[in-house]
């Protein structure tokens, strides 16, 4: 069977530092190949995410 020659989109979690400067996390993310599959997904850090009370 052959394979699949569709790019996988990857997931990337990056720390705060990292995500500070996004210019430089991106270009990590398209040495990495995600721009081969035309889309990535960046989950943000946790220490950025907004908590809410119910």
């Amino acid at each position: 069977m052959a394979e699949d020659p569709t790019p996988k989109i990857q997931v990337f979690r990056p720390t705060w530092e990292e995500f500070k400067d996004f210019a430089k996390y991106i270009q990590y993310i398209e040495s990495q190949g995600a721009h081969k599959a035309g889309l990535a997904k960046i989950k943000i850090p946790v220490d950025m995410r907004c908590h809410y009370d119910n």
